[in-house]
């Protein structure tokens, strides 16, 4: 327990009045005599109250004085929501300091502190034109101003409180919007309503567009340096996305036209050349429009080597766009025959056992050549030749125009300026030129080769004579009865005899059978020379030394052992036709005759050999190899050591190759056969029907 010690002044003797309540327990004043003071709870004169306390801050002041606001103190008898409360009490009645109305001050009491508000307009709106924080309201203070219409000086559209003026908000508190002339940059390219550029005005070709876009190429607007603006983004239409009128060569292929539209464009790789893959009109290159590609490499999708602009494939220039060579599979047919180039056929391979090799008409000796090609052309020991005809086979001797006819036959062609020709009383025709001095003239229905002569002396072979001064013709031989009707006349000797050569021409010739066409035959004189049957004969003698050539009828052909030629009866085989049969011991055979051509003659069998044995005729020797048709045929010298090739190897003669092998039409030594066990391993022996031998080759 507390106890406390109160002293108590002595008052002066004065009045004193004891304050007793009344009924209504209001105090009333009373005397209350010489003894009573302030805070004796009496209330006496002088005394506007006394609560009977010295406590200064209840209702009731030590003073007793009724406590007021603005007496300086505080009361704290009462409640904060009495209404005599009171928070402070600063003992003076100025408002505009930290206590108005003994009640703190505050911003948004009403009343504006001196030096700490600006204003007060004692409410809590936020957004007039005093703040909660008793500031003047102000744009850029963050706060949106709501008490101001629209058109008022200070109203504020937007307040962001920041003073940046290139955001949203201005540092006017206006919204930003496209031409008010300030560059907003809060926000991304290309997000609403972001801006590129902002002059103020709404002018679109100043350099700022009205929709504050910098100009630009697409933007729809044609501006100076632009030719169009379709504002489409499309740079392959009409106007380019560099804002120009399409154009061929402005490398954009323009795309919205269709094909046969003025102004359609297949390419366009904007060069002017026509030479590549996109014409200058802007079409594309093709194989065949007559321009060539220059700007591919050979191999590569496109390439040309030629572009004649035809549609010819045959000539030199093919529908590929390649240069017409042999071996491409396509037959060029606009050169003549004469030329270098020209080709009979073309069967894109290089077989010399089909129809076609190096781009001629292949035949065999006993074949038929097609069309009106006329002979068959055979080198020395390949299994075929080549159709050719006397206005494209060159020549420099007679040698190179030995040929055989369609059925067979020796052409006996010549070499006449250069070409091989027809001589006297050969088959015609347009592929088949005569030799110089006669002309192709029809005869009994038959094109021959006929020299026209008005007396003997005009007819320069020795065997002819001019009938009725009109053509030379042979001399017939033989009984009248043995011959056709139309040459009864012409009888002169015996068939196979002797028959007499015109005075002074020199010795008798030799009666030979001859086809005259549509299987006639009559005996005919043939020169000879003075060497018997089976004589040694010299087949580079000269055809004007009689004592060196054989007798009429006799050929210089084959040889012996040695290598030496014999006269030799010529001979047809059984397969063309049969004329002479030959000497028993002997067979026909295809062999070397005269000096520089190939025939057939009757071989003595002495002499024969096999061309599919190995080892046939003995050292240095091999098998003559003439003909598929035959297997038989005779020994020759080999060539000479050095000049020798082993079998497969390139060659250019088949006295290269040893025995059993030929030079055939690949120049390869190949192994002669007659069957595949012929044949080395994976090689096959393909004999054509009607012939005995082949070459061995690779199975198809």
């Amino acid at each position: 327990m507390r106890f406390f010690i109160v002293t108590i002044p002595l008052l002066a003797a004065s009045s004193c009045y004891e304050l007793r309540p009344t009924a209504a327990e209001d105090p009333q004043r009373v005397d209350a005599g010489p003894h009573h003071y302030c805070g004796d709870g009496i209330l006496k004169d002088g005394e506007e109250c006394d609560d009977g306390n010295l406590i200064d801050r209840d209702g009731c002041t030590r003073d007793c004085q009724p406590a007021r606001c603005g007496d300086g103190i505080v009361r704290i008898d009462v409640a904060p929501d009495d209404p005599n409360f009171e928070a402070c009490d600063d003992g003076n009645e100025e408002d505009r300091d930290a206590c108005t109305g003994c009640a703190i001050a505050r911003c948004g009491d009403g009343v504006v502190r001196q030096g700490l508000e600006d204003c007060d307009d004692g409410n809590t709106v936020n957004t007039d034109q005093c703040s909660n924080a008793c500031e003047p309201a102000r744009c850029g203070d963050g706060i949106l101003r709501l008490d101001r219409s629209l058109g008022d000086a200070d109203m504020e559209q937007c307040d962001d409180g920041n003073g940046v003026d290139t955001d949203s908000c201005t540092s006017s508190c206006r919204h930003a919007q496209c031409g008010d002339g300030i560059l907003r940059l809060d926000l991304e390219m290309g997000a609403p309503g972001a801006e590129d550029c902002d002059d103020g005005n709404e002018i679109d070709d100043d350099g700022c567009q009205s929709d504050c876009t910098l100009p630009f190429c697409g933007d729809g607007r044609i501006q100076a340096g632009e030719g169009c603006d379709d504002g489409n983004g499309d740079g392959a239409d009409g106007c380019t996305n560099r804002c120009q009128p399409a154009r061929c060569g402005d490398g954009i292929q323009r795309r919205d036209l269709e094909e046969g539209e003025a102004g359609f464009e297949a390419c366009d790789d904007g060069n002017p050349a026509s030479n590549d893959g996109c014409l200058a009109n802007c079409q594309l290159t093709y194989c065949g429009d007559g321009r060539l590609r220059e700007d591919l490499q050979p191999g590569q999708e496109g390439y040309e080597a030629c572009d004649d602009g035809n549609n010819n494939d045959q000539d030199a220039c093919t529908n590929a766009c390649t240069v017409a060579v042999c071996g491409d599979g396509i037959q060029r047919t606009d050169l003549p025959v004469d030329h270098e180039n020209y080709e009979s056929c073309d069967d894109q391979n290089n077989n010399p056992f089909d129809t076609c090799f190096q781009c001629e008409n292949t035949c065999s000796i006993h074949g038929q050549c097609s069309g009106d090609t006329g002979f068959c052309r055979v080198p020395p020991g390949w299994p075929r030749g080549w159709c050719m005809d006397t206005q494209r086979l060159s020549c420099t001797s007679n040698s190179d125009c030995n040929v055989r006819d369609r059925a067979g036959n020796e052409s006996r062609l010549i070499c006449d300026n250069n070409r091989c020709r027809r001589g006297e009383f050969q088959a015609c025709s347009a592929d088949l030129a005569c030799a110089d001095g006669l002309d192709c003239a029809r005869y009994n229905g038959d094109l021959i080769c006929i020299r026209f002569c008005t007396e003997q002396t005009d007819c320069l072979n020795r065997r002819t004579f001019c009938v009725n001064g009109q053509y030379c013709w042979n001399r017939y031989c033989g009984a009248a009865e043995e011959l056709p009707g139309a040459f009864a006349n012409l009888a002169n000797g015996e068939l196979g005899g002797a028959c007499e050569n015109l005075p002074g021409s020199g010795p008798n010739g030799y009666c030979h059978e001859i086809p005259v066409g549509n299987d006639l035959w009559v005996g005919v004189c043939f020169e000879g020379g003075d060497l018997p049957e089976g004589a040694a004969c010299d087949r580079a003698a000269s055809r004007d030394q009689d004592g060196s050539q054989c007798a009429g009828g006799l050929v210089c052909a084959g040889s012996d052992a040695s290598g030496t030629p014999h006269c030799r009866r010529g001979c047809t085989p059984e397969f063309v036709r049969g004329t002479r049969d030959c000497p028993a011991g002997s067979s026909c055979l295809y062999t070397y005759i005269d000096s520089e051509n190939y025939g057939y003659a009757c071989i003595p069998e002495e002499e024969h050999c096999d061309t599919v044995a190995l080892d046939s005729c003995g050292a240095d020797k091999r098998c003559f190899f003439g003909s598929f048709r035959f297997r038989e045929s005779y020994c020759e010298a080999q060539a000479p050591q050095g000049d020798r090739v082993e079998p497969w190897e390139e060659c250019s003669h088949s006295r290269q190759c040893p025995d059993g092998y030929f030079c055939a039409g690949n120049n390869q030594c190949s192994r002669a056969c007659a069957e595949d066990s012929d044949c080395p391993d994976q090689l096959v022996c393909p004999v054509d029907e009607g012939d005995q031998v082949t070459a061995c080759q690779e199975s198809p």
